[in-house]
């Protein structure tokens, strides 16, 4: 028995670096099957999910896209869902889901109700080869309120043109926190809206000739999705700048028969007649603009798209004259206003009004104190500017007040 057994324990030894090495092989070929079987899963990513982010109130539905990676591990459901959605505060009411946009990893967490006011968190979690990426948003959703200041700059916006216009607004404090978003977008008469960053001391460009009408906005831009959300808004009607009546009336005497005598030479009673010179129509307004210059510039009108309307006396209140005797009014001689006492005609040349005032029925003086007709002639001037780009005029109407002191003589 010993002999077998040493016999047995001799073959066992001689038998044993065969087992290993069948051993060794067959453990090599095993563990090449199983790493051929489960390579190694990448680190869970989740990118461009933004730490914060404040939306408008006015906003109906919010998307926050972002991407994981990954994107084989991305799983939908109610159940499993990989990523995980957490959300607390004002945005649970709301309801959330993750859309996958295409293979990419590409997502959109879609919360498809109005998100009431106030700060909610949002925390995302992607799983991938046992590990766990984690990732939180504070998202806040603002009041859009604007100070009455705002509000009433945009109620007075007055387009002409030719001209810029200027929006001065600011911000209340809970809109701050959309300042960066928020974005001045204008139409000078085009279907489709200029966009730039929102200023508080906005200034337009040159409106044109055809520009009959101007859509000014303030929006909010989502930065991810470009979707846009307009907070404030108007439409305006652009308007033709009037020209302007400029200068000082200057006094210059005619006699009865028209002709031309020093100012404040004496004249006979009865029919006075003067000129009233120095005023001026400052008729080159703006009307359109001229793009082919850089920086463009004003295109303004010329004498051919002025219109004179009127040039007479007006006869109202504003016309007081009275009959001084010495230094005081004579009630012996007393000057009625009216249609047929006080008129005015003239001429407009090349921006310069002449106008001829004549009075009449003046009351007839008997004694030989030296007597003077004192007080103000109110003269009327009408005139239109056409802008003919646009078609459209505008007027300018003044009542022009004329001191005078004329010495008279019995």
């Amino acid at each position: 028995m010993k002999n077998r057994q040493h016999s047995i324990c001799g073959t066992y030894v001689a038998l044993s670096p065969c087992v290993i090495v069948v051993c060794g092989i067959i453990l090599w070929l095993c563990g090449g099957s199983v790493s051929a079987q489960s390579p190694s899963i990448p680190q869970p990513q989740i990118l461009d999910f933004p730490s914060k982010f404040a939306i408008p109130d006015k906003l109906q539905r919010l998307v926050i896209r972002f991407t994981v990676l990954p994107p084989e591990q991305f799983k939908s459901g109610a159940v499993g869902a990989n990523p995980a959605v957490q959300v607390t505060g004002a945005a649970q009411t709301a309801g959330v889901r993750v859309e996958p946009l295409g293979s990419k990893g590409v997502c959109n967490l879609v919360f498809d109700k109005p998100i009431p006011r106030g700060l909610s968190t949002i925390i995302l979690t992607y799983q991938a080869g046992g590990k766990t990426e984690r990732k939180e948003c504070v998202l806040n959703v603002v009041e859009t309120s604007f100070s009455e200041q705002t509000t009433q700059a945009f109620s007075f916006i007055k387009p002409m043109f030719g001209k810029s216009f200027t929006l001065e607004t600011v911000l209340s404090p809970t809109v701050q926190a959309l300042k960066n978003s928020l974005f001045i977008a204008y139409s000078l008469g085009f279907d489709q809206k200029e966009e730039v960053p929102y200023t508080e001391n906005f200034v337009s460009p040159l409106i044109p000739g055809i520009a009959r009408k101007v859509a000014l906005d303030v929006l909010w831009k989502h930065p991810q999705t470009g979707e846009r959300v307009v907070l404030l808004n108007r439409i305006v009607d652009t308007e033709q700048t009037p020209p302007e009546c400029t200068g000082t009336p200057i006094v210059e005497m005619l006699d009865v028969s028209r002709q031309s005598a020093s100012k404040k030479s004496p004249v006979k009673p009865g029919t006075l007649e003067f000129l009233v010179k120095g005023i001026q129509l400052n008729y080159a307004v703006p009307v359109d603009v001229n793009e082919r210059k850089q920086p463009p510039v004003p295109i303004l009108a010329e004498i051919n798209d002025v219109e004179i309307t009127d040039m007479s006396a007006d006869v109202t209140f504003k016309t007081n004259l009275q009959i001084f005797k010495g230094e005081e009014p004579d009630p012996k001689a007393p000057f009625v206003v009216s249609a047929k006492t006080v008129q005015a005609n003239g001429t407009f040349d090349n921006g310069a009004f002449t106008i001829t005032v004549k009075l009449r029925d003046l009351p007839k003086l008997t004694d030989t104190h030296l007597y003077s007709l004192r007080g103000v002639v109110a003269l009327n001037i009408a005139a239109n500017v056409l802008n003919r780009k646009a078609s459209k005029a505008a007027s300018v109407k003044a009542s022009i007040p004329v001191s005078i002191n004329i010495p008279l003589k019995r």
